[in-house]
């Protein structure tokens, strides 16, 4: 439950003051809201499976960027379900932690929001 309450705050503070999405993660002629809520849910999903291991491992966020040569801040956001993290950047995650790119997606939690 708290997860969904999370998700919906970050969906909230990603619109702009018109109310239309801030950009970036729906899809190419897809802006409507349950698009938009389903793909920050999995953003999210993606940014709580990354801090988690990354506790796991014992690793701050510092010490994470500097094994990835990533800013602090965008790793932050990933964590938080703010930024879309790039193919290249999941990879770079995965090398940190010593896992196979696999290893660190197959936990994320793809059933959706009710």
């Amino acid at each position: 439950m708290e997860s969904r309450e999370k998700t919906k705050r970050m969906d909230e503070q990603s619109k702009t003051s018109d109310g239309k999405s801030g950009g970036g993660a729906s899809k190419a002629g897809d802006s409507s809201p349950a698009a938009l809520t389903s793909e920050k849910y999995l953003l999210c999903k993606l940014g709580e499976t990354i801090q988690k291991k990354r506790l796991q491992i014992g690793l701050s966020q510092e010490q994470l960027c500097s094994l990835t040569d990533m800013n602090r801040t965008y790793l932050s956001d990933i964590e938080r379900g703010v930024s879309n993290a790039s193919f290249l950047v999941l990879w770079k995650i995965a090398t940190a932690f010593k896992l196979e790119l696999w290893e660190v997606l197959k936990d994320i939690d793809l059933s959706q929001p009710n």
